[in-house]
């Protein structure tokens, strides 16, 4: 039976997501280790496989909370339906122009993240087609 997810558990699982996306920013794709991203959160790499059994899990982690994270500033920053409104907010939210410096290196480093695991692409791809 798995268990279920507490605050503290979901808190963890945040942390962790961050710490993933430090590595990753701080040293590039390949430096997204297991190791080095149980180390960047404070955990133990039981405690990391616990929230993420493998590598893979992580980076699915990762990329669906950067889509899930885009798609909500989308949603809050729309106006009602019918309008037009998520058309224009998934443009705006899209121009990484408007973006800080450090916003914009995040969304870089999780991209490169991507080059490195190709078969997330097609997940990707399935959030973008519903988006469209």
């Amino acid at each position: 039976m798995t268990p279920t997810p507490t605050r503290t558990s979901d808190a963890t699982r945040e942390r962790l997501l961050a710490a993933a996306a430090t590595v990753v920013r701080r040293a590039g794709p390949r430096a997204l280790t297991l190791d080095a991203v149980a180390h960047e959160a404070g955990v133990s790499k039981g405690g990391l496989l616990y929230h993420f059994p493998s590598k893979r899990a992580l980076v699915r982690g990762l990329v669906a909370d950067w889509m899930d994270r885009f798609e909500a500033e989308v949603d809050a920053a729309a106006e009602p339906e019918g309008t037009g409104g998520w058309t224009r907010a998934y443009v705006h939210g899209s121009d990484m122009t408007r973006m800080a410096p450090d916003e914009r290196d995040a969304e870089f480093s999780l991209l490169s993240v991507l080059i490195d695991a190709p078969e997330e692409l097609d997940f990707v791809r399935e959030r973008y087609t519903a988006w469209q």
